[in-house]
């Protein structure tokens, strides 16, 4: 999906939140790197898709997992800094 060491802004709603039920609907927004363990998958048991990256906010790997994910990275070209968004995954 995204190339070797692509940074990124990523943001989800998940279910959970350190354990505990997220009934308010908060987001979570984490800055991320793509890397050789970044992956896109679905849940065998709940067939939804998650995707893992490293988190460069916690120092670790995180997975998004729900049904929307928004995705934000640069792209630079000719000296030009593009924005682009990927929306569900």
């Amino acid at each position: 999906m995204l190339d070797k060491g692509t940074k990124f802004f990523v943001t989800w709603t998940p279910h959970y939140i350190n354990g505990e039920e997220n009934f308010h609907g908060q987001s979570v927004s984490r800055k991320g790197t793509w890397d050789e363990k970044s992956k896109i998958g679905i849940n065998k048991k709940t067939g939804k898709r998650y995707m893992t990256f490293w988190d460069r906010d916690r120092e670790r790997y995180t997975t998004a997992n729900s049904d929307i994910v928004s995705i934000t990275f640069n792209i630079f070209q000719n000296g030009t800094k593009w924005k682009k968004t990927i929306g569900k995954i």
